[in-house]
């Protein structure tokens, strides 16, 4: 069975996908070039897919569609050979469109079906159930629905919006499951429009303006920050946080292995146990308080990873055992970095690192560990200026 289904996975998922739409459009600047350009890729691409699925009569009885509605359906995009000048946009682009959601406004505006199946993530078969087509946008009351905000990656290398964020990818493909499409769940397009308005460069410090844009656009009441790094033993650390009021509050931080999967899949488990925790969070305001507790309260993603500070430090061990294991914490910490070894002996090891952060953030992310860390009493010339011990208990 895996031998037939393999290939045809592969089939519906290419018949969702347009490559290489050129475009070559001018505009009041590079900017709102650019913009122009990838609405006219969209809509050139939608044309060509449902040249590809429907007949000519079926695609006459197709309604007009505007350009917000195609860009609803669409998962993700590709942009190869950009070129740009003061007022000039050329590139290649290349589509994909979300099954679910194509079928479904075909199902609904047009009465057409389109049995493709899609996969159902949580058990690896396919489900050809139909559902809305703006399901993504319009599946949920408005009282409820809530925008994750997938970040993604590992100290100062970090994004919302690179079109190689794997994590995004990943809530991309759930939400086009039956689970996903029934959730009050939504991502955004990230589009150009998507980026003018909202575009921090860091997760919890965002203009208020921005995202209360963002989330107008989808009309949704809220954003969930979702940022996801992995770790050096194959685990996926999600830390969550809520957006009400605009400020961000923290909700939980979870640590999943990786799916024994390829590609988006892998993510499948941090998704899964994610939105447990997101259910169990009501929409609720509160206070400037909550904001600094959240901030505080982060892995690297909230730190400035511009700096990047030396550290030394001795570890009280009791036992070879007990080195081994603070070293494979240390290991494992986000932005903790060039460890060197300076000097090892009975009870104690010398070591030297960098840290990006000052050492409260590193005393919080050793404390996650299972450390802690103090300030060395003594203040005798060559002593280390920190003491890192294992926790009891």
């Amino acid at each position: 069975m895996l031998l037939i289904l393999t290939p045809l996975n592969v089939a519906f998922a290419n018949d969702f996908n347009v490559q290489n739409i050129a475009v070559d459009v001018q505009g009041n600047s590079a900017i709102d070039a650019r913009d122009k350009a990838l609405t006219k890729a969209r809509r050139n691409a939608f044309d060509i897919l449902t040249g590809r699925l429907l007949t000519t009569s079926e695609r006459a009885n197709l309604p007009s569609i505007d350009d917000s509605t195609i860009a609803t359906m669409v998962s993700d995009f590709e942009i190869n050979r950009e070129k740009l000048s003061k007022n000039r946009y050329l590139a290649n682009v290349s589509i994909n469109f979300n099954p679910r959601a194509v079928r479904g406004y075909m199902g609904r505006y047009a009465n057409i079906a389109i049995d493709t199946p899609i996969m159902n993530a949580s058990n690896n078969i396919y489900d050809g159930t139909a559902t809305s087509s703006l399901n993504a946008v319009q599946g949920a009351p408005t009282s409820s629905k809530r925008l994750i905000l997938p970040w993604y990656g590992q100290d100062s290398d970090i994004t919302l919006w690179r079109d190689t964020n794997p994590w995004k990818q990943a809530w991309n493909q759930w939400l086009g499951t039956s689970q996903g499409a029934n959730s009050n769940l939504i991502i955004p397009i990230g589009d150009i429009t998507d980026m003018q308005y909202f575009n921090p460069e860091k997760p919890l410090n965002f203009d208020a303006t921005g995202l209360n844009k963002l989330l107008q656009r989808y009309n949704a009441n809220e954003a969930i920050i979702a940022m996801a790094d992995p770790l050096p033993n194959g685990m996926v650390r999600v830390s969550l946080y809520q957006s009400t009021n605009m400020m961000p509050r923290f909700i939980d931080r979870i640590v999943v292995p990786s799916a024994n999967l390829g590609g988006a899949n892998q993510f499948l488990p941090a998704i899964y146990k994610s939105v447990d925790s997101i259910k169990t969070v009501d929409v609720a305001p509160y206070n400037a308080t909550d904001t600094q507790t959240a901030i505080n309260d982060t892995s690297s993603f909230a730190r400035d990873n511009t700096i990047n500070s030396p550290f030394e430090a001795e570890i009280r061990l009791n036992n070879i055992q007990q080195w081994i294991g603070i070293k494979q914490s240390l290991a494992m910490i986000n932005g903790l970095s060039d460890m060197q070894v300076k000097s090892l002996s009975t009870g104690r090891a010398i070591v030297a690192f960098r840290y990006t952060g000052d050492s409260d953030a590193l005393r919080r992310d050793l404390v996650a560990r299972g450390l802690n860390l103090y300030a060395n009493p003594q203040q005798m010339s060559g002593a280390s200026p920190f003491i890192i011990t294992r926790q009891q208990g």
